[in-house]
């Protein structure tokens, strides 16, 4: 299914939760999807500079092993199964989740995860779905008018056009505000479909004011993509961890 991709972690999703200390090893190794708008200079919360360090220390840091106990960290991952239940709906399809961590033979510093896809069992026919829950603070961040709630909204829900701003942050929040979600997530489904080779992704968020879900059709941005291939590989030079070239077998 995903021809550009190789296995790197096996049930990665599982070691997250009985070996935190390993799984945050292994993401010294790669960056992540959720690392994408840390490299394109579009993170709230986060720097490159602050990042490259994050990535050098050999050692499991206090403030890591925590992360996973926080109750907004918690929420995402325990409703995850439920955001894709009720995603189903909309898709009219059932979406599976991938267990395993995916690693670019291409660009072997870039790794990525899949929270869930339609026709995991099909070669060409898949669709990217990727699961969001958004507490009542981060809403702010969202458009809920430009999603869909029903099949025949998605359906009929006008796929929001590739904006060219006047350099790349712009670039990328012209596009995540024409879509109605957060550039942060905008990125990061954008190094899912690098993954992926699919033109189109669907961001499933969960609105816990009303626990409704509501999906957001995302198109392939190739100069974003672009931006993050070239963007990532510099970063990577200075991360001793992480592999910076050759084509991955």
């Amino acid at each position: 299914m995903f021809s550009e991709l190789v296995l790197d972690v096996a049930n990665i999703a599982h070691l997250a939760q009985d070996n935190p200390e390993e799984f945050a090893m292994l993401r010294r190794k790669g960056f992540g999807a959720s690392d994408s708008s840390v490299i394109l200079g579009v993170n709230h919360w986060n720097t490159l500079q602050t990042l490259i360090a994050q990535k050098n220390i050999p050692y499991v840091t206090p403030e890591e092993l925590d992360v996973s106990k926080k109750p907004q960290v918690r929420m995402g991952s325990e409703l995850e199964p439920l955001i894709l239940e009720k995603a189903e709906a909309i898709m009219c399809a059932p979406i599976e989740k991938p267990t395993d961590q995916y690693r670019f033979k291409e660009y072997p510093w870039l790794t990525v995860n899949y929270d869930g896809v339609v026709g995991f069992d099909r070669e060409q026919d898949f669709m990217i779905c990727e699961a969001k829950c958004v507490s009542s603070f981060a809403r702010k961040y969202w458009d809920w008018t430009k999603g869909a709630r029903t099949a025949d909204e998605r359906i009929n829900l006008p796929v929001a056009p590739i904006l060219q701003g006047n350099n790349l942050k712009d670039t990328i929040q012209k596009c995540s505000d024409a879509i109605g979600i957060p550039n942060y997530y905008y990125t990061q489904v954008q190094q899912q479909l690098i993954g992926s080779r699919k033109s189109l992704a669907y961001l499933c968020a969960l609105d816990v004011n009303n626990w409704e879900v509501v999906v957001f059709p995302v198109l392939e941005n190739e100069t974003v993509q672009q931006a993050l291939v070239v963007l990532s590989a510099e970063a990577a030079e200075s991360c001793a961890e992480i592999p910076t070239s050759g084509l991955l077998d």
